[in-house]
Parts: structure tokens; C-alpha cells; sequence
């Protein structure tokens, strides 16, 4: 989906005719409708998809509900019409960038509207990722994940390859993912998408050989792991992987 939820829309507005042609390369719908006939195409042809609503880094409460009730409503319709889809949420979205220095309590108190769209949507039939956002957020994206599962019984997250130093991705697969992973409860299935990384984050690595083989390691690690978690009765961890 392609719309744009900014306060700098008045601005932006005059050039987005112009930005047309390049965006189509990469946005299903410039409408709610739009995007749903898209997915439903694209399931016809044999793929599955994933929906994601355009936009980051917001802090405007308006904004912020809005965007939720719309993630609402997409997860409501991908099961109504049975598609075979997922959804993504960056959480930057719906501002945990801003909630994240009084993250001290339960975390649908602090994260409502999160904890709704996966409580009241249907999640327990649609799949629903949280987003690769900036490294620093990762722990933060990956605790809602965790948590996430409480509302339903597949989450998933984007891990980016190019973490570097005290933001080392292996490491963080291991001590982190795989430690949760091999803790999940019968019933429940983490999905991770894995990635290059995309954003120009001052805490990744700038060595692009360098990032290649961190991901090259990862995709082991994440074969190993859903072997392992196999072997296993009840949980399940589900590995894909995005060449970005």
C-alpha cells in the first residue's frame, strides 16, 4: 500500500505525480483496494505476499491510531478472503522509537495499539511480522515479536545481516533468536526473515563482503535451528531469506 501518512504531505504533494512511474516498481496499491486485488493476482499466479503500509518513524497520536485501525482492517480482509499473505508492521510506525526510554512495564500496557492489531484482527489466522527498523531498535522489534505470540500463534521479524560490533547479527541470532526459539511453547511458530540490511545505519558494517558473509553464516544457523526445533514436538521456526 501506498499511502503516505506524513504532516509533510502538503509539501511532498506537488512531486509525487513525477515519482509515480518509479515507485509502481515497488508498491502494490495506491489504494486499500488496490493492494488486496494485487495480492489476490498474485496468490492466483501461485505466490504468496506480504502487506505493508507505507510509512515510518511516526510520533503524532492521530497518525499513529490511524495507521493501526488500518492494519486492523488489512488483517480482518487477508482473512475474510483467505489469501494466503502476510502482513508487516514496522513498530517505528506506530511509535515505539518514541516509547522506548519507558519500556519498564507489561508490554501491551505501553503498546496498545500493537497488542490490538494482533488481538482483534484475526491474527491468529494471518501471519504478522515486525519490521526491520534502525539496529538499535532490533532488541526492541524483537521483544515485541517474543511477546507478540501471546495475542497469536505465528509472529515473525526481519534480522539485517550488516550489524556490526555490540550489534553483531550472528551474535544476536544465537544469544538472542536461538535461545527463544528452542523455548517456545507447543502451538507457537516464529517466522524470520533474514536481509542484507538497507538502511544507511552508521552501526552497520560498510564492508559489503563482509555483510555477504554474515548473511551466508545466518542462513546456516537458520537451517540448523529449523532442523533442530523439527526434531522437536509443537513449536515451529520458520526461516525465509530477502536478498536486500
Amino acid at each position: 500500500m501506498a499511502t503516505i501518512i506524513s504532516p509533510l504531505m502538503p509539501v511532498i504533494r506537488p512531486i509525487i505525480p513525477h515519482l509515480r512511474p518509479l515507485k509502481k516498481r515497488f508498491i502494490a496499491g495506491e489504494t486499500f483496494t488496490a493492494a488486496l486485488e494485487a495480492g489476490i493476482r498474485l496468490n492466483d499466479l501461485g505466490f504468496s505476499v506480504i502487506f505493508s503500509y507505507a510509512g515510518e518513524h511516526q510520533s503524532d497520536r492521530f497518525f499513529i491510531e490511524k495507521t493501526a485501525g488500518i492494519y486492523r482492517i488489512l488483517i480482518r480482509h487477508t482473512k475474510v478472503l483467505g489469501l494466503n499473505a502476510d502482513v508487516s508492521i514496522k513498530p517505528s510506525q506506530l511509535g515505539a522509537e518514541h516509547k522506548r526510554t519507558i519500556w519498564k512495564g507489561i508490554w501491551p500496557d505501553e503498546y496498545p495499539e500493537i497488542a490490538h492489531i494482533l488481538k482483534s484482527g484475526g491474527a491468529d489466522i494471518v501471519r504478522v511480522w515486525f519490521d526491520a527498523e534502525y539496529l538499535e531498535m532490533r532488541r526492541d522489534v524483537f521483544r515485541l515479536a517474543i511477546e507478540g505470540l501471546s495475542w497469536a500463534d505465528e509472529v515473525g521479524m526481519a534480522l539485517q545481516a550488516y550489524g556490526a560490533g555490540g550489534y553483531d547479527s550472528v551474535r544476536f541470532f544465537q544469544e538472542a533468536i536461538a535461545y527463544h526459539v528452542r523455548r517456545l511453547p507447543a502451538g507457537k511458530t516464529f517466522l524470520l526473515r533474514i536481509c542484507k540490511g538497507a538502511y544507511r545505519d552508521p552501526l552497520a558494517l560498510a564492508s559489503a563482503k563482509e555483510i555477504s558473509s554474515r548473511y551466508a553464516k545466518l542462513i546456516d544457523y537458520a537451517f540448523d535451528l529449523a532442523l533442530e526445533t523439527r526434531r522437536r514436538h509443537g513449536a515451529v521456526f520458520y526461516p525465509e531469506f530477502a536478498t536486500h
